[in-house]
């Protein structure tokens, strides 16, 4: 190394503010992603229990749509317990909940035509 010359030290580079502020807004941004994807999914089937209850029918629904959901969703759960991510636990808890009101939806106007 020429004397004179100082060596760059790009760990010093990663630590700059700056860069410290846009790895966090990245974070952030990854987590209202993940929690606006959570929200919308969880909440895809108000619609649908908002129809059945209003129409008292729900014939045309399929259990095991709901079963398996159920089971996906209770999943989800519980891997977000595993992981302790507040945001996946919430989500998918209320989704299953979703899931669950659809189910006794189906067996109390499933019948109905």
């Amino acid at each position: 190394m020429p004397k004179g010359r100082m060596r760059a030290n790009h760990s010093c580079l990663w630590r700059s503010p700056c860069l410290v502020y846009l790895k966090k807004a990245y974070h952030m941004d990854k987590q209202i992603i993940g929690i606006a994807a959570g929200v919308l999914t969880a909440s895809s089937l108000i619609p649908q229990v908002i129809k059945s209850v209003k129409e008292q029918k729900a014939s045309d629904v399929s259990i095991f749509m709901f079963i398996i959901l159920m089971g996906g969703n209770g999943l989800w759960t519980w891997y977000g317990v595993i992981l302790k991510d507040l945001p996946i636990v919430i989500t998918n808890a209320f989704a299953f909940l979703m899931d669950m009101t659809m189910l006794v939806l189906k067996f109390r106007y499933g019948d109905r035509k």
